[in-house]
């Protein structure tokens, strides 16, 4: 899925680009604006992930409220780099393995920059710029664990994530 610009998207409900359970694949430069899902990938169930993929030089805006820049949920292997992402969160992953995730800039409002619902290792996450518009917002939910800003994410958050972000 490479090269298209979605606009006009309206509804609440106006997904841009959603995909099930396909492997080795490629989303690159694309330009999407929308109210809900900018790129939703989803797996399916175990073991039949979604994987091999790389998300890249995509510039994505979701105006709504719940309102992903890139959600992926049930991935594996998945490289997402080069990317222009808002959202509410900017990244939403959920049950991955091995997401690797590098030189993006991730801008909310009054959410997440980056959000991850299972505190599991990542490949890579670093080299980001993290931008907060809103009073409300924060930049990282890793689990259960808030971390408000960048600073207190690389200090006191696992892994020594984004250690070269901004």
């Amino acid at each position: 899925i490479n090269g298209n610009k979605i606009y006009g998207l309206q509804s609440n409900f106006s997904d841009a680009v959603v995909c099930y359970d396909i492997h080795v694949f490629e989303m690159i430069g694309n330009e999407i604006s929308s109210v809900d899902y900018g790129i939703f990938v989803d797996g399916g169930f175990n073991p039949d992930l979604s994987r091999d993929g790389l998300i890249a030089n995509n510039m994505i805006t979701c105006t709504g409220t719940s309102a992903e820049a890139l959600y992926l949920r049930d991935v594996e292997n998945i490289r997402v780099y080069h990317n222009n992402l808002v959202g509410s969160p900017a990244i939403l992953i959920d049950n991955h393995i091995l997401i690797d995730v590098r030189n993006n800039i991730l801008s909310t409002t009054n959410d997440y920059c980056f959000e991850s619902f299972d505190p599991v290792a990542m490949a890579d996450l670093d080299y980001n710029i993290y931008y907060i518009s809103g009073a409300f917002g924060d930049a990282v939910r890793f689990g259960t664990a808030i971390y408000a800003t960048l600073n207190d994410w690389q200090t006191t958050g696992p892994g020594g994530y984004d250690q070269n972000s901004i």
